[in-house]
């Protein structure tokens, strides 16, 4: 139903207007016959009418007043205006005033009751399109965001009366920046989303003169704030009010760990999508200097170092630690792989890289492929954020897959110094033959041929090879006439210098002195 006031003067004219207007035909609800303004003010608030059919020129306070007794309330009522007077400057007056209708006496009772009904239908679906837009005003203002924060080129189209519109704001002296959050909820009971609204309503509190919107959901575990800079705003008050906030909810002992990243101002909110990408590029300083704390772009968007060179030194030293057991090597290298990536500010990408590849290449070379699978969760890996956590993780499955190598290999020892004995017995007259060049043919790292040899026989490998060429040299010197230099070249000595000097110091005697004692 459509309610309808009607105050008018005039009491034939108002009892006409009772009896003539078809109500319940047009669905219509009269809610009071006034004959004066100031009465009808008194009963708004109970009546509530839609609508209000007024004469213009009454005692006291007359209708167009009265209309702008009823602008000034700031309700959505539709003012029809009646009246015998057809002066420009009444109808003018009320088209300022906002008046729906102005219709002159005497009235066509039929085309007023259209006209009021046509009044009452606008009326209700302006109301519902208000309530509407106010129930998902949320949800306007979080696409409309969305668009600002990772479109610019569409950003860049839109108008800024629309945008001062739908944010309820004047834009054209701010300033505008991002506060992107990552979260953990840990056992605190709230959401991400929850936990930063409550940081978006202290900052509201505290800056009640700047504009905070948010949080906007970002990417799983991150939301963004939006706040507009309008005069007299500090940075560093911001940055220490969100240092606040994160120790005052870490200290609630409920798990809830945060990081902030705080990007570059913008003039222009269609610009924000640059706001946000240095507001996320801070936050990504988190991976290397550690949770609950806050990024500023403008302290560290100049400290990219990108230097990857010594990844080759560490995985080269955690390889020869790795299959010579030995866990005070693993130790310090990663603790130098830690200082490395705080110091030349490693992308997470690239450390999960250079991790994920050594652990798989390293490992199934080393140990059984399902001992590699119960040792290693690349699910559990690429779901951690920082790099001590992935580099603590990286440090266990290298010092178990250590004590598991350990523990494999010990029982294949006997028989893989075995067989490098016997290749040794094969090839020590080559003249390339050396630890390296066993190291490759066994795919085994030196030191570790160097420990499990010196564990089965006592003695080096290095002084094998030497003994064997000793032993060699002994035999050609008695049983043949080649000459020294021949003996030399053939046990692979690179000259018969070190060969007459290695032969003395192992038997006493000169190669030409020991074949004329054993003549």
């Amino acid at each position: 139903m459509i309610n309808v006031m009607v105050i008018e003067d005039r009491i034939l004219t108002l009892n006409a207007l009772k009896t003539q207007i078809q109500w319940e035909a047009y669905g219509l609800n009269p809610v009071g016959f006034y004959a004066d303004c100031q009465e009808a003010m008194k009963n708004l608030d109970e009546r509530k009418p839609d609508v209000i059919i007024s004469d213009i020129v009454m005692p006291g306070m007359d209708g167009l007043s009265f209309c702008e007794y009823i602008n000034g309330l700031g309700c959505n009522i539709k003012i029809i205006i009646i009246s015998a007077y057809s002066k420009f400057e009444y109808a003018k007056k009320g088209i300022q005033l906002g008046v729906y209708d102005f219709l002159e006496k005497p009235v066509d009772y039929e085309f007023l009751s259209q006209r009021i009904l046509q009044a009452g239908k606008e009326k209700h679906h302006e109301e519902q399109v208000q309530r509407v837009y106010e129930n998902n005003h949320g949800i306007y203002q979080e696409a409309f965001f969305r668009k600002l924060l990772k479109d610019s080129k569409e950003s860049s189209k839109l108008d800024r009366m629309e945008l001062e519109e739908i944010l309820e704001s004047d834009l054209r002296k701010m300033q505008f920046n991002c506060i992107m959050i990552a979260v953990e909820a840990g056992e605190s009971g709230r959401t991400g989303e929850e936990i930063c609204a409550d940081l978006c309503k202290n900052l509201s509190q505290y800056y009640q003169t700047q504009e905070f919107w948010g949080p906007f959901f970002m990417e799983t575990g991150v939301y963004c704030i939006v706040f507009g800079e309008k005069e007299n705003f500090l940075v560093s008050t911001l940055i220490h009010l969100l240092k606040k906030y994160i120790r005052d909810t870490a200290d609630n002992g409920t798990g809830v760990y945060m990081d902030i990243g705080v990007g570059y101002w913008v003039d222009d909110i269609r610009k924000l999508q640059y706001a946000a990408d240095t507001a996320m590029q801070a936050l990504e300083y988190r991976f290397v200097l550690g949770r609950n704390q806050v990024f500023h772009i403008h302290d560290h968007g100049d400290k990219e170092l990108s230097d990857y060179t010594r990844f080759d030194y560490f995985e080269k030293e955690l390889a020869d630690s790795l299959t010579c057991g030995d866990f005070g090597g693993i130790d310090k290298v990663c603790t130098e792989i830690r200082s490395y990536v705080e110091n030349h500010r490693i992308k997470r990408p690239y450390l999960l890289f250079f991790i994920t590849n050594f652990l798989s290449t390293q490992m199934c070379s080393l140990l059984p492929e399902e001992r590699v699978k119960d040792l290693i969760s690349l699910q559990k890996l690429n779901a951690m954020v920082y790099a001590s956590d992935i580099l603590e993780y990286f440090e266990k499955i290298l010092i178990s897959s250590c004590r598991e190598i350990r523990n494999y290999t010990v029982k294949d020892t006997t028989h893989t110094v075995a067989k490098i004995k016997q290749y040794i017995e094969k090839n020590y007259r080559e003249e390339d033959l050396s630890l390296g060049q066993i190291a490759k043919v066994f795919c085994m790292s030196p030191n570790y041929i160097c420990r499990i040899f010196k564990e089965q026989t006592g003695g080096t490998l290095v002084n094998y090879i030497s003994s064997l060429k000793i032993l060699q040299a002994k035999k050609l010197l008695v049983e043949t006439d080649k000459k020294i230099g021949e003996i030399s070249s053939e046990l692979g000595y690179s000259s018969q210098y070190y060969f007459s000097m290695g032969f003395k110091k192992a038997t006493g005697y000169s190669p030409k002195e020991y074949r004329k004692i054993q003549e």
